[in-house]
C-alpha cells in the first residue's frame, strides 16, 4: 500500500474530529513492521492469499472504526463516497 493509496483510502484519518493522529500511513508502516507473521502463516483453509486479505482488512475495517468515521452522516457530511 502506497501512502497516495493510504490517504485515498483512508482520507479522514487527520481529520481533527477524530482519533485519526494515531492512524497515519507512517503508524501503518510501523505496526505492519512489529508483525513479521502478518500475511505469512495461515492456519485455515482459506488460501494463502485469500488468509491475508482477510488479515489486511481486519485492520482496515478497525482503522475506520477507531476514526470514527463511519456513520454515513460523516462520510457524506465530508463529501466521500460511502464505501471510503
Amino acid at each position: 500500500m502506497t501512502e497516495e493509496r493510504w490517504d485515498y483510502y483512508f482520507p479522514l484519518t487527520s481529520d481533527k474530529r477524530c482519533t485519526g493522529k494515531n492512524y497515519t500511513y507512517e503508524g501503518f508502516l510501523k505496526a505492519v513492521a512489529r508483525y513479521p507473521a502478518l500475511c505469512g502463516e495461515n492456519n485455515t483453509d482459506l488460501s494463502d492469499l485469500s488468509m491475508c486479505k482477510k488479515e489486511i482488512a481486519s485492520i482496515f475495517a478497525h482503522v475506520v472504526r477507531e476514526t470514527n468515521m463511519n456513520s454515513e452522516w460523516d462520510v457524506y457530511e465530508a463529501g466521500l463516497d460511502w464505501w471510503r
